[in-house]
């Protein structure tokens, strides 16, 4: 963040200014067993907490 920046809160949901995410493992990877380990380590439920502090928000599944 710039010196002297101060946040204020997240832009508003009308603005659409949000950021889709999503993750697999490729065919190719060089270690696809790493990229798995990955992938579980950030997705399980222990890591919630670190996803909602930074505002990381789980889309509702239709």
């Amino acid at each position: 963040m710039a010196k002297d920046a101060e946040l204020v809160g997240p832009f508003p949901d009308e603005l659409g200014l949000h950021v889709d995410m999503s993750a697999a493992v490729l065919k190719i990877s060089a270690a696809p067993s790493d990229a798995e380990s990955f992938l579980r380590y950030v997705t399980r439920p222990e890591a919630a907490p670190a996803w909602k502090e930074g505002d990381v928000i789980e889309t509702p599944k239709n």
